[in-house]
């Protein structure tokens, strides 16, 4: 492993980011179809390269843009509203942002990028209409994007996501066997790949939302508490330059791809086949084992692989089931160790048919 850098928000990290969402953009041609280069903007973007960051329109134009996967931590003020919303738009100072959001902007302007999308400031959080409206097209959102920022490591919009790493690095000097006289410095880190359980279990990843968020999207730049990484579908790399694939089939970027591309089933790594319905189902215990704040996004929080899986397929989605594997589906059962379990069981709001898994919480 090579050395990361101290500081995560440094010039010298976030021109590593850089450089690998070009390496993608230019010379991954298994990403190009799944994640255009120019897509249409969102509804509302914020615009980044102004001194200001300022909420502009972006109906019918076409323009690369950044998304970013956060976790809110809780209400915040710092939001769009009916009253927030020309405040918004006419720009705000840098400075003023929370500091998550704060330090997605800054990412996006060293990535070369003019646009940022996130859904605080981009969705009008008091109006039920506009929320409706946008959850209903997430899908495009994400997918759309030239890549996701996932700020993994911040539990909340004003925690911010840069970190001061310590190294710490042990270090031992080898005789070069070829001539050289002076021996080379060799890092030694964990041998564990990308996708340890630091990550599997940071912040980011034990919220609802954001699954379907870092799977729709075609990239995903990973803030980490210990190292910033880069993932499409052709795998991962990390600051210390470990390469891997992504082994974990829910998590696979490759089996989205597919689905894209319409295709029937999806060969893993170890050379099984998984049809759409094995993938959702795994999708669907993995989703469940995570946490929402409000219990009613249980099916809008999937919604958007719904779209997918249900363009790709052309079968009847219900209440979080497919018709054509409905007799498998509603084999279901509750794990009583979920982390995220309720007591008693059951919600006092509705969320779904009694027969769906999405009828309970955890």
């Amino acid at each position: 492993a090579r050395s990361i850098y101290d500081y995560s928000g440094s010039n010298e990290c976030l021109g590593l980011g850089r450089r690998w969402l070009d390496d993608c953009v230019e010379n991954h041609g298994g990403c190009k179809p799944y994640g255009p280069s120019l897509a249409q903007l969102p509804t509302r973007v914020i615009d980044v390269k102004s001194e200001n960051p300022k909420v502009v329109d972006g109906k019918g134009i076409s323009e690369q843009y950044a998304a970013l996967s956060y976790c809110w931590g809780g209400n915040t003020d710092f939001k769009m509203t009916q009253d927030t919303q020309a405040m918004l738009r006419k720009g705000v100072p840098l400075a003023d942002f929370p500091a998550t959001l704060r330090d997605s902007i800054i990412v996006t302007r060293k990535l070369d990028i003019s646009y940022l999308w996130i859904d605080a400031l981009c969705i009008v959080q008091d109006s039920t209409e506009d929320w409706a409206y946008e959850a209903a097209r997430m899908r495009n959102v994400y997918k759309g994007a030239i890549v996701t920022i996932a700020a993994a490591a911040a539990p909340k919009s004003t925690a911010g996501f840069f970190q001061h790493r310590q190294q710490s690095p042990m270090t031992c000097s080898l005789e070069w066997r070829n001539g050289d006289p002076t021996p080379p410095t060799v890092f030694l880190r964990p041998g564990s790949e990308i996708w340890d359980e630091t990550m599997r279990s940071s912040i980011l990843n034990t919220r609802g939302w954001t699954l379907q968020e870092t799977l729709l999207a075609p990239r995903t730049l990973w803030f980490g508490s210990q190292q910033i990484s880069f993932e499409c579908s052709n795998g991962t790399v990390d600051e210390a330059g470990r390469t891997t694939e992504v082994i974990e089939e829910y998590r696979s970027k490759k089996f989205i791809r597919d689905i894209s591309m319409e295709a029937t089933t999806h060969q893993t790594p170890g050379g099984m086949t998984m049809t759409y319905f094995d993938f959702w189902n795994e999708i669907v215990r993995r989703y469940t084992s995570r946490s929402l704040t409000n219990p009613t996004d249980v099916l809008p929080a999937l919604s958007g692989l719904a779209d997918e899986f249900q363009r790709a397929t052309g079968d009847e989605y219900i209440a979080g089931m497919w018709k054509t594997d409905m007799v498998r589906s509603l084999a279901w059962s509750r794990h009583t160790l979920a982390k995220n379990a309720k007591e008693g069981g059951q919600n006092n709001v509705y969320l779904a048919p009694s027969w769906s898994w999405a009828s309970v919480a955890g």
